[in-house]
């Protein structure tokens, strides 16, 4: 299993053994693009040159009464398919939230998770933490993923992948 941080880990330190991972990737060794309005998940997508949109979620506004505005489309999915471009989901942008901003970026991940399931667009899991307090066990992780809608064979996947010359290939 593979986790995705943005910080340099000592391998070595014994609270980082106990996590469960194989390996700590730092985001600069991926094409990692943070989500963000509309127009920027939709230019991430449409590059060949991404692996991860992680966080499309993370649109400011509010939903409609009938959908949320989760940050993807078909369109977008169909073009991420099409691109080798995985859908990322991390624990920081929830756990850095709270009250009802952590309730609407949860419910906004679930949809999410729905609609790659359904346009069959890879998804991964990640702490995407900071600093050492942010990081979580591996079994930590792949209840988050349950938590947001993943089957348990989706979310142990969603953490064990490897980035190639196409994109993100997930190791089954």
């Amino acid at each position: 299993m593979i986790d995705i941080i943005q910080f340099d880990v000592d391998k070595k330190n014994s609270f980082v053994k106990q996590l469960g991972f194989q390996e700590f990737m730092s985001a600069s060794r991926l094409r990692i693009i943070v989500g963000g309005d509309e127009d920027r998940n939709l230019k991430a997508v449409k590059n060949g040159n991404v692996d991860i949109l992680m966080s499309p979620e993370l649109m400011k506004g509010k939903d409609n009464l009938h959908w949320r505005n989760s940050g993807l489309n078909q369109v977008m999915l169909s073009l991420a398919k099409k691109n080798n471009v995985a859908i990322g989901f991390a624990l920081q942008s929830v756990l850095q939230t709270g009250g009802v901003k952590r309730a609407q970026s949860i419910g906004r991940m679930m949809q999410n998770v729905g609609l790659c399931r359904k346009y069959k667009v890879k998804m991964v899991l990640c702490s995407f933490a900071k600093d050492i307090f942010g990081l979580r066990s591996a079994s930590d992780m792949q209840s988050f993923g349950r938590v947001i809608g993943m089957t348990p064979t989706e979310a142990k996947e969603a953490l064990q992948f490897r980035r190639t010359k196409n994109g993100i290939k997930i190791i089954s």
